[in-house]
């Protein structure tokens, strides 16, 4: 019997065919009976062709159809069972952002979530990055990283330089994997996973936090905007699935012309068993002298034009310096030192503590140490919804904390006012 083609069996159980019942056939006996694969497409493309013509004329039309079915079904039937219950997913994920090492954060947060999350499901995973992901044990999985080429150009110019590079080097070892499907984070001007998916002849599943034309024109100014909008058209058509992390952004999608039924909502969650309540709070107090008396109000993540760190630092300028109030800010981003210059005076009364970048493994015992967290995001620039999905938001939520957050998106859908959390309308 001919060799079987890899059965894709992740995408086969969880997403259904945007070309219909024809293409799905197509699909099981692609994956199953690879040899049928000619005379079913054949008949699929060119449904004026007579059966006999696809299956021979050697005996009765009746006969060979009830023939060739139950030969079929049996087979389907056998293979169906055995990868159900034995197969295990072949993924390459695709991380492709050239530029200085993934820092702790939300991204970094959201990549080692999803890896282990698919590890535990049983999947095998090839990582290919561009370099280091902050907190990623690198050691579990066979992770490659390639890394970019300094060049002397525009910002938009080195990250078309570098998706050449990245998409060169990847694409081999790609082939050599012969993974069940290849699953990239999207980048700004990439283009891998696309070209990737069609020489492997592999679906490719898009992760899409948000538009890099929008992040372009009101966050960081890369240029090149309408050359980045064919980019991400490309990425977003040729994606078999989309995965976005909140309703606003599917929508976002859908008025872009992308059909609904290849966008999949998968918010962000959290490791409980990583952030939980007594995880080390006491011996952190201890190491910034924090009396028992004192109320600590905390922030996590990178300083950057969403998380709201200006606002905040204002915000505690306004706390009368009689309470007895300390603050900790942990994460470094653009705006860090722009954080720290308005709140100068408190940093020198150690009222305000910034601990910097701080390892993952860190993170849940900053948090603990605090009574009250915040997560004080601003709207957009333009003043579009909401798109976000904050990690922070349910790594403060599983530290059993008191919570301050913006009423802004899916935070005040996840969080209820004056039950879980004070929700604030933002300015």
């Amino acid at each position: 019997m001919p060799g079987r083609a890899p059965h894709h069996l992740a995408a086969f159980r969880s997403c259904r065919s945007p070309g219909g019942d024809s293409m799905q056939i197509a699909h099981r006996l692609r994956t199953i009976r690879p040899h049928a694969t000619e005379r079913v497409l054949r008949w699929l493309e060119n449904p004026h062709l007579h059966l006999p013509s696809i299956r021979g004329p050697s005996m009765p039309l009746e006969t060979s159809d009830l023939l060739y079915s139950r030969r079929e079904l049996l087979t389907l039937e056998r293979d169906t069972y055995r990868f159900s219950k034995t197969h295990t997913s072949r993924i390459v994920y695709l991380r492709a952002t050239p530029g200085p090492g993934t820092q702790a954060g939300g991204a970094a947060s959201h990549i080692k979530g999803v890896v282990e999350a698919l590890t535990a499901l049983g999947s095998e995973i090839e990582i290919i990055s561009n370099d280091e992901i902050a907190g990623f044990d690198a050691s579990k999985y066979r992770f490659t990283i390639i890394p970019p080429e300094t060049v002397g150009a525009t910002r938009a110019l080195f990250d078309i330089h570098n998706n050449l590079v990245f998409t060169r080097a990847a694409v081999p070892l790609i082939e050599r994997a012969q993974p069940d499907f290849i699953y990239q984070r999207y980048a700004r001007f990439s283009w891998a996973g696309v070209v990737a998916a069609a020489r492997v002849r592999r679906p490719l599943f898009l992760e899409y936090n948000g538009s890099e034309v929008w992040v372009g024109r009101h966050w960081d100014h890369v240029g090149s905007l309408e050359l980045l909008e064919r980019y991400e058209r490309l990425n977003l058509r040729a994606a078999a699935r989309i995965f976005v992390v909140s309703d606003v952004e599917r929508k976002n999608l859908e008025e872009r012309g992308v059909p609904g039924g290849k966008i999949v909502v998968n918010p962000n969650g959290v490791d409980s068993e990583r952030f939980r309540p007594g995880i080390g709070g006491g011996e952190v107090r201890r190491e910034f002298e924090i009396g028992e008396s004192e109320v600590v109000a905390g922030f996590v993540g990178t300083f950057g034009p969403w998380h709201g760190v200006v606002q905040l630092a204002e915000a505690i300028k306004l706390v009368p310096a009689k309470l007895p109030v300390r603050f900790v800010l942990v994460g470094s981003g653009s705006l860090h030192g722009e954080v720290e210059r308005l709140l100068q005076a408190e940093v020198t009364s150690q009222r305000v503590i910034f601990p910097g970048t701080v390892p993952r493994w860190r993170v849940p015992e900053l948090l603990d140490a605090c009574d009250i967290l915040v997560s004080p995001h601003i709207p957009l620039a333009d003043g579009s919804d909401f798109f976000g999905s904050p990690t922070k938001v349910f790594e403060y939520m599983a530290m059993g904390k008191g919570i301050v957050a913006s009423r802004l998106g899916q935070i005040g859908e996840v969080l209820s006012h004056d039950q879980t959390a004070l929700l604030v309308e933002p300015r």
